[in-house]
């Protein structure tokens, strides 16, 4: 680990949208600012502009941003491919739901946990699509003799299951590759506290500038309510 001091107050995550609330509030005020502190020119825009792109560069590199692209969309994809096990396995339990069917369920169908996961997989949230599946298996263990009575058998199981582990597999190996940018990250703060420095000169100038002549601009050079805004738009 480097021993390079953290200067800023955001995540490292938030710098790049952070950065560029800033840099558009400069070039959009640019002229303003300019006749009242000349150090704020196109030069300083300009230079402002290489170290958010040297920030992106850090945090998003492009192999990085590619793997996590591949990383999710198969994600997505094996998702889809549980969707025709749900279907059949709601099949299922339908029939051993029936009244007078043996054995009898220890749930209803509503409570079995297929819709759960089912909400899941559309919102591409795997966090919540593992804790839901977990709800379910259960379910389907504590019925199984049920299932099987109606036609359910290990192979429909089974299948479903591997479906269920190659999106946990993935999800482990996307939090691997965050896990590798965030060290290589920390072990270089110094573009970071960089473009931080600049971030803050802009939105200490651009206050002074916009507080008395125009104050509806003050909250685009005012950290907090930028920091919110990033926070609330994630």
């Amino acid at each position: 680990m480097a021993d390079t001091k953290k200067l800023f107050d955001c995540r490292i995550e938030e710098m790049p949208t952070l950065s560029k609330f800033i840099y558009d509030a400069l070039q959009r005020d640019l002229g303003e600012i300019e006749a009242e502190y000349p150090d704020f020119n196109d030069d300083y825009l300009s230079n402002f502009d290489d170290k958010r792109n040297d920030v992106i560069d850090l945090i998003n590199p492009v192999h990085f941003t590619n793997a996590l692209k591949i990383i999710t969309a198969r994600m997505g994809e094996t998702g889809k491919a549980m969707r025709p096990y749900l279907d059949k396995l709601e099949g299922y339990v339908k029939l051993a739901d029936k009244p007078g069917s043996t054995p009898a369920l220890t749930v209803i169908l509503k409570d079995f946990g297929i819709s759960p996961v089912r909400e899941a997989i559309s919102d591409g949230d795997v966090e919540e699509l593992d804790l839901a599946f977990r709800t379910m298996k259960k379910n389907i263990t504590d019925n199984y003799e049920a299932l099987v009575a109606k036609g359910y058998d290990d192979s429909k199981r089974d299948e479903l299951y591997a479906l269920a582990d190659a999106v946990n597999n993935d999800n482990a190996a996307q939090n691997l590759e965050v896990d590798k940018r965030d060290a290589k990250v920390e072990e270089n703060l110094s573009p970071l506290n960089v473009l931080w420095k600049i971030m803050t000169e802009v939105c200490d100038f651009g206050k002074r500038v916009h507080k008395s002549a125009n104050p509806a601009k003050v909250d685009d050079y005012t950290m907090d309510s930028l920091i919110n805004r990033v926070r609330n738009e994630d």
